[in-house]
């Protein structure tokens, strides 16, 4: 409204509040795309890979004929998960009560269910969720009736080719993943990840010694739910034998975002997993042909830059939930992406609230 145009944010209350927080999840989460992992996990009949699309816990398979299912990782007999480990399985067999699944979510067995009437093993597959591909990233919807993945971002197709992104799944080869959770409201984190008015201040000697982080040196394009920023080459420093030399970056609302840069390619997620908690993890992608030494120096830079981000996020967090002021008061000039993102939030948020006319 007219505060958040203004440059005000949300009041305080806001981040802490577990009302707040119901109809985000509803409103946003619920509805939206999440990347789960690559194709590199998948290459063979009977590779499984665990997710989440949002709150709904996500097993992506690769069955005996080749074809990839997202299936809700529930067991229909008392909802315990079916699989628990990323592998090679022939089958999802639930290890409470020994109910089977084929790869494709079938229902193959279930003890006892030979002396129960009326017991339809039809009735009880794994359900199914939408499934996309980007390259070889992997993304499922959180709700069986979302839009597909073009139609919910409209935009980013055209952005990844005007940024020149290049996911040939031959190009990188899987070299890390880091997960990290913080004891934050997700807005906070979320305002963290899209902006770089904080990096020279807290990333002194890690995303900022690497990257040209100062106001206005980086291009920022946003449309709709899609970010972009364009950092340009750093200038070479002693403090640091890693500076970038090219840099393409995209953000997908809520809590997804791709980098592509000199030697590696790191691919981010985040998820709430309550009013002030959230939880990402980043996979990190090595270029083939890259130094390894080079490969892990930059693994450090982003492993310090997220320890510090936690660090940040979790004082923050702190603060605002006494109530010690009633709502951020943002730089316009400087951060206008989590402007916009509080806009997008706030929209989505409304149209959730307001009642249906019959």
């Amino acid at each position: 409204g007219r505060d958040l145009n203004a440059g005000w944010g949300f009041p305080v209350q806001l981040y802490a509040n577990p009302d707040s927080y119901a109809i985000e999840q509803k409103a946003i989460f619920d509805r939206s795309w999440f990347y789960i992992g690559t194709t590199h996990s998948l290459s063979e009949p009977g590779d499984v890979i665990l997710g989440h699309a949002g709150r709904i816990p996500v097993v992506v398979t690769r069955d005996k004929d080749g074809t990839l299912h997202a299936l809700i990782n529930v067991c229909r007999h008392r909802g315990h998960p079916v699989c628990r480990a990323n592998g090679n399985h022939k089958t999802l067999s639930c290890p409470y009560h020994g109910w089977t699944y084929g790869l494709d979510g079938a229902l193959r067995g279930a003890p006892g269910s030979e002396g129960e009437a009326d017991f339809d093993k039809a009735e009880f597959g794994l359900p199914g969720l939408p499934l996309a591909a980007w390259g070889p990233l992997i993304f499922v919807a959180a709700s069986p009736d979302a839009k597909p993945l073009d139609e919910h971002f409209p935009a980013f197709r055209r952005i990844s080719t005007l940024r020149g992104f290049d996911l040939d799944p031959g190009r990188y080869t899987h070299h890390r993943r880091y997960t990290s959770t913080a004891s934050a409201n997700w807005k906070i984190w979320y305002d963290n990840t899209l902006e770089c008015f904080h990096c020279p201040h807290v990333h002194g000697s890690s995303f900022n010694d690497a990257y040209a982080v100062d106001q206005y040196d980086y291009e920022t394009l946003i449309e709709d739910r899609v970010v972009s920023y364009h950092f340009p080459p750093k200038p070479k420093r002693e403090s640091n034998a890693l500076q970038v030399a090219w840099n393409r970056h995209m953000h997908l609302f809520p809590g997804f975002f791709i980098t592509q840069q000199d030697d590696i390619m790191l691919i981010h997620q985040m998820r709430p997993l309550g009013v002030g908690q959230t939880t990402v993890f980043w996979d990190m992608f090595a270029e083939k042909g890259a130094d390894p030494d080079r490969v892990e120096g930059w693994c450090k830079i982003w492993e310090d830059t997220l320890v510090e981000d936690k660090l940040a996020v979790e004082a923050v967090q702190a603060n605002i939930c006494v109530g010690t002021f009633t709502a951020n008061r943002y730089m316009k000039s400087r951060e206008p992406v989590p402007l916009h993102i509080n806009d997008w939030i706030w929209s989505a948020c409304a149209a959730e609230m307001t009642p249906v006319t019959p």
